[in-house]
Order: structure tokens, then sequence, then C-alpha cells
């Protein structure tokens, strides 16, 4: 919970102690993960955020500052945020990048960096999920709050089991009697603030703290109106967390919430208060014992008795979930997206996409039908929650549970003589699986046959049964998705990924999923209603071509279809030296198409998470089969975001005129694109997938109605074999089509 200007405050009246880093040299350091991952080093150059690129910039920064960590001597733990009740979203507003976008495509990349520097937050929308997986897989402690981070760290410090905590000053209203700040490793000191001293500054007790931070605004409550006019604050023209302290001292908060200006600003500031006081006043963590309370703050000896909440305390918290559901949350394996729709009985997007237009908007409407699916359709459903989310457009696969044997995985690997189980494997098995074994598969078993299952999978072994697991998840990803049909067979669009090898498969899985929304195309992306796009992103989209005819070009036909190509090479990502500035072009189209593609891979990934800990909350016995953190890759399909870097360098490639030599074309391109470690191999790969793309549009297009699009496909196909033979790319190592 954050609060309106009180670390700024607690500089200036220079509250803020500073200690050597040596003192925390082999303790246990608690953080906040989100605080931290705020404070990261910014990226190299402000344009690296408008290309989607931001992860990988963020990844190289948490590397970097956990080997900090690590010659300081600190072992960190992170906590990460669980189920936060709904807020305002004044602390995380940002300014709409249209002007930037308009101010790059009339004056430049100079003059729009300043611009974009502003508007571009340091942290992609799925940084949280990115970070808590990397350190889980590096094998740092990292775990979800089952609500609020602030008394997840106090009760941790509680018990003991970290010896400090590295939060907002904020974390203060939860009980802890310090905190650190910061950590400054080149300065070699960290700063700390202890509550007694602030208390004892400010001439207020905890309770008086408490108000004042809820008048001044945090994340549940806006600022008391008053606060902000400049007869209250002395010497200034902006707010202060002072002026809050002093209405404070003067009067109980109480004494001002019936002065407002109108009825309605006095029903949003009341609620607020009412909700945040609420927050403060009952916590709720995660203890050891699996189960989630309300924290008191006291010794771990002697705690102090938990008050009762207040009978709509539901209202704010939402649901209680089964304790089972908190351990997966606290532990990774399900997101903090579904666990709050579980809880609280909605789908939201915690904010708009980089790039808004009518296709987010479709996406995303159409992603929260899968999430929903999956967590009614999950064998835990009924135990979650579920039953509070908005009703779903309903099938009979919602009725499935899937249910895999080690022994039939088994003798399907040796049936396909393959060694692991992935997306093609589950589809090929159900595609040639006879009616009985499918019945088996999707509707359940006897309790004889599933103690003969159970029986072979402990002759099997966990690895085996650990496949099994993957392929129940499987099957229910793909049926949730709709690649089953109700009757119980696949449907083209599942027997058209079964032939795609498996390093395409989640590519062109979310390509299928583009195509069967209709958001596969060639055509530029659409404004929503309001304000056009600026009329240089139409400009560049449609620069001629060479080898297209003066007719093709002026109809867009050559357009349409090359930005086709370099929209699906765009789904694999350009590896890029993170330690060098993005010096090279940008598009605002393909940011805007990019927000529709991460919003399909999470809505997939969330899917995923549902439909395996769904199986967990039924067999709970399968959670010791799973893998560790830092062995859990590949053991089920993540759909990594990445940006559309590549698609640029494929656009490139397809306006390239200079010599028809390799050595000259690579010389070129890495000119072009200096922050891209290796643009011509990552190129081969784009046009690798877009052959794979291209051959199972042409499969789909004896059963589904593509014409338009293969129309798209043969033009791309004629452009490409064209601008491969004027630069001699088929001479690299890496071009294999």
């Amino acid at each position: 919970m954050r609060v309106r200007h009180l670390h700024s405050f607690l500089q200036e009246r220079q509250l803020l102690k500073i200690s050597s880093l040596e003192e925390l040299s082999g303790r246990r350091l608690g953080i906040d993960a989100v605080y931290w991952l705020r404070g990261l080093p910014c990226y190299p150059d402000a344009l690296l955020g408008p290309t989607g690129e931001g992860r990988a910039a963020l990844v190289a920064a948490i590397r970097e500052e956990l080997l900090k960590l690590k010659e300081i001597g600190i072992t960190p733990v992170f906590v990460f945020r669980g189920i936060e009740p709904p807020g305002h979203h004044l602390f995380s507003q940002q300014q709409p990048q249209v002007e930037a976008w308009e101010g790059y495509y009339a004056n430049g990349r100079e003059a729009a960096s300043p611009q974009f520097a502003g508007c571009c937050s340091r942290v992609p929308p799925d940084a949280e999920r990115l970070a808590l997986q990397l350190l889980q897989q590096l094998g740092y402690e990292a775990l979800h709050a089952a609500y609020l981070t602030p008394p997840q760290l106090a009760y941790l410090l509680q018990t003991g089991f970290i010896h400090a905590a590295l939060a907002p000053p904020s974390v203060l209203l939860f009980g802890l009697s310090r905190i650190i700040t910061q950590l400054d490793v080149e300065g070699s000191f960290f700063t700390w603030l202890e509550k007694s001293e602030l208390l004892q500054s400010l001439g207020v007790t905890e309770e008086q703290l408490a108000d004042s931070c809820l008048l001044a605004g945090t994340d549940y409550c806006l600022t008391f109106p008053y606060l902000n006019l400049t007869q209250f604050q002395p010497g200034s023209s902006c707010f202060s967390f002072g002026s809050a302290v002093e209405f404070i001292r003067q009067a109980p908060i109480s004494s001002y919430l019936h002065q407002f200006p109108s009825d309605q600003m006095k029903f949003e500031h009341v609620d607020g208060y009412c909700v945040g006081k609420c927050l403060l006043s009952y916590p709720l963590v995660l203890k050891e014992t699996g189960h989630v309370e309300i924290f008191t703050s006291g010794s771990a000896q002697q705690p102090a008795r938990a008050p009762l909440p207040p009978k709509d305390f539901a209202q704010i918290v939402g649901l209680r979930l089964p304790p089972a559901v908190y351990v997966h949350l606290a532990q990774g394996r399900l997101s903090r997206n579904i666990a709050v729709a579980l809880a609280q009985g909605e789908w939201a997007e915690p904010c708009l996409p980089t790039v808004n237009s009518v296709e987010y908007a479709e996406a995303f409407s159409e992603a929260t039908q899968y999430r929903l699916k999956a967590l009614l359709g999950g064998e835990g459903a009924t135990e979650t929650g579920a039953h509070a989310l908005p009703p779903v457009s309903c099938s009979s696969s919602l009725k499935r549970r899937w249910h895999v044997s080690a022994a039939a995985v088994a003798a399907e690997l040796h049936r396909q003589n393959k060694d692991s189980v992935d997306l093609g494997f589950c589809l090929e098995w159900f595609a040639n699986a006879p009616d009985q074994q499918k019945q088996h598969l999707f509707f359940g078993e006897s309790a004889g046959v599933a103690a003969a299952a159970g029986r072979a999978a402990a002759a099997a072994g966990a690895d085996m049964e650990r496949r099994a697991l993957q392929a129940a998840v499987l099957f229910q990803l793909l049926d949730a998705v709709g690649l089953f049909t109700e009757g119980g067979d696949s449907t083209v669009f599942g027997a058209a990924l079964a032939a795609v090898p498996p390093v395409q498969q989640e590519a062109i899985f979310v390509c299928l999923e583009l195509l069967k929304m209709g958001l596969l195309s060639g055509d530029p992306i659409e404004p929503p209603s309001g304000k056009p796009y600026p009329s240089g992103v139409q400009a560049v989209l449609m620069r001629p071509y060479p080898g297209a005819s003066e007719e093709e070009t002026s109809a867009g036909t050559v357009q349409r279809a090359a930005l086709l190509l370099q929209r699906i090479a765009s789904l694999l990502p350009l590896r890029i030296n993170q330690r060098r500035p993005w010096e090279s072009d940008i598009c605002m189209d393909f940011m805007g198409y990019n927000c529709v593609v991460c919003l399909i891979r999470s809505a997939l990934r969330e899917v995923t998470e549902a439909a395996l800990v769904s199986k967990l909350l039924k067999h709970a016995e399968l959670v010791e089969v799973l893998p560790r953190p830092e062995a859990s890759q590949g053991f089920l399909p993540l759909f990594p975001s990445s940006g559309y870097t590549l698609g640029l360098v494929t656009r490139w490639f397809l306006h390239y005129e200079g010599a028809a030599e390799l050595a000259a074309f690579e010389a070129e391109i890495r000119a072009a694109y200096p922050a891209a470690e290796d643009p011509v191999s990552d190129l081969c790969a784009g046009l690798k997938l877009w052959q794979v793309f291209c051959r199972l549009l042409k499969s789909l297009s004896f059963s589904v109605d593509v014409a338009d699009l293969l129309e798209d496909v043969h033009c791309a196909e004629a452009l490409v074999a064209r601008q491969v033979a004027a630069t001699g790319i088929k001479n690299h190592p890496a071009f294999k089509l």
C-alpha cells in the first residue's frame, strides 16, 4: 500500500538513517518484489520501451542486481503481491503514448525519446510473473503473498524467517518497527527508518500516523481534496504529506469525512478511507500452517489475539479460497490474476495496453472466455469459488475431466517413438486413439480402473507419472481453446497443429488462436473510437516494396501481404544486446499488434496454469512429481511474451536493394540494427516460421475458408523468394527452408 509523497517527505525531513551495507552481510533480507522491480535501473535507451522488448532488459537488470546482493552476502527472500482488492490507478497512471508517437513520426527518434521516457513504464505489464519465474529458476526464494505484501513481510519478520525487510516506508503501518527503504551498492550504504523516531518527530501516535496516510492518499483511498489547495501547502505550490499530518494532529479523521464539495466526492473518498482502514486493521497473511489468517503484531511466542473483521469483509478482499489455492499461489504455480478472479468473481486487465486498438478489445473478450472456461472446467472449480465468476459460453467440453495414466502415456510414447510429451504428442495421441480410450481420457475412469492405473503409475515411477500429469494438463489446455470437438474428435485446427515441428509449436499455436479470432491479417490495426493514429503510421506501412508492380502497390496488395509476413516473424524474439541502446526504427502499428499477441499469450499461459492447479487440487499427491522450479524448463508451455523487433528486421529485409551478396547484406543489416546480436540468424528463424505457417494455412484451406489470407500468403511467398535471391541469405548456415 503506497502513500502519496510519504517517501519524499521523509527525505526532506532527513528522517531516513544511513548505515553501511556490511551490517546486512549474512542476513536474510525480505524484499517487496514490486517495490524492488520499480527501483531497477532504466533501459539503456528510451526507445527500447515502445519496441516491447522491456522484458529482456528487465531480465538483464534482475541478474545484475542479484549478483550485487550475492557480493554483499545478502540472502534475498522476494515477496510478490497476492490478491489485492481493486483500487484506483492514480499511482500507476501513465501518460498516453499517442503524443510520443506523433512526435516520433513528425520529428524523428531524437525528438521523441524524451517523450517516450516519460510515458513508457520501466516495468512491463507481466514483469511480476517474469521475475518470479526467473528468480525461482535461478534458485532464489520467491513467493506470492496471500493478499498484501506488507503484512506478509511483517509476519516473516515476526517468525524469524527473515532478519530485515526492504520495502516502502508505508510498510511500518502493518506492525514493523523499522524498515529498509533503499540499498545503494555503489555507495556501500542503505537507508532505513525507525518507526518510534518517526512518531516522535511528527508528534503523533501510530493510529494518527495511519490516519495521516489515509488522508494523504493511498492505492485505495484518494487524497482528501482540501489538501490539494495551495493555502494548505505553506511555501510550496504542490501537495505535501506534512499537511495531512497537521490535519490529523488538529482533529481525528472522522471529523473530516463530512466536509466534501459534493455527495459524489464524499462517497468516493469515504468508501476509500473505509477500505484502507479495514486493510490496515485486518491484514491477511499466509502462515506456516498453510492457512490464511489475520496478522497481529507481537512476538512469535505470544502473538496478539486476532480481531474479528466486519461482516462485509468479503466485499473488500473477496471470497475466502481453499488453503491449497493460496499455497499454489505462494509457490508460483498459480498466477495472481487467476487467484484474483476466483476471489473477486471478475476478470479485469490491470491497465490499458501500450497502444490501444479495436483488435485489442476483441482479443480481450475472447481471451476472457478462454480463461473462464479453464477456471470453470477445472476439477477443483467447485471448491475454489469459480461459481462466482460471470457466465461463459459453454460447451460440453467444460464437463470433461482429463484423466491420463502413467501406463497409458508410456504405451503412447512407445507407439509414437517419442521420449517427451508436448502439444503435438497429445494431438497425435487423441487423433489416433480408439473411441474407448478417448472415453477413459476425458470422461474419467471407474474406481477399479483408477486403482489399477494408480498401481501402474507407482510401478512406472515419478518420471512417467510426471509425464502423465503433463499430458493431462495439455489435453485440458487444448480442450479449453476448442481444438477438440464436443463429440470427442480433433478439429481441423488441432490436426494442423499436430503436424507442426516441436520448435515452432508455441508460435504456431498463437497464430491459430489469432486466426480463429479473426485477428490474423495484413491489415493495419484500427484505433478505438476517438483520435486516429498519426498519419506517419500508414505512410510507413504503405511504402513500396522492390519488384512489386505499380498496380500491386497502389492497391496495397503487396503491403498487406508483407505486413502479414512481418507479423508472423515478430512472434519470435530478436536477441538484443542489453548494453546497447536501440538506435533503429520503431512502429506504432507493430506495437499495437504486439499488445494483442501478448494478451493471447498471457491467456494461454493462465489457462495452462489453471489446468495444472485444478489437477493438483483434486490429486494433491501429484505435487510430489512436479519438477523443482530450477528444473521446470520445458515441463509445460510458457508462451513467453516478447517484442516485435524481429518484425522490423523482416521489413528491412523485404525492402533491401543493396548488393546481392551475403557479406554485404549482413554488414548492412548489422549497421541498421546495431543492438541486435545476430540479426541474420534470427531472421532465418522468422522465415522458417513463415514457411511452417504457409504449409499449415494451405492444409487448412481444404476445410476452412481462408481464401483472402491464402492470396496474401502467395503474394508474400513471391516477395520472399525475390529477396532471398537479392540478399544471398540462402548461403547463411541458419537458412534451411
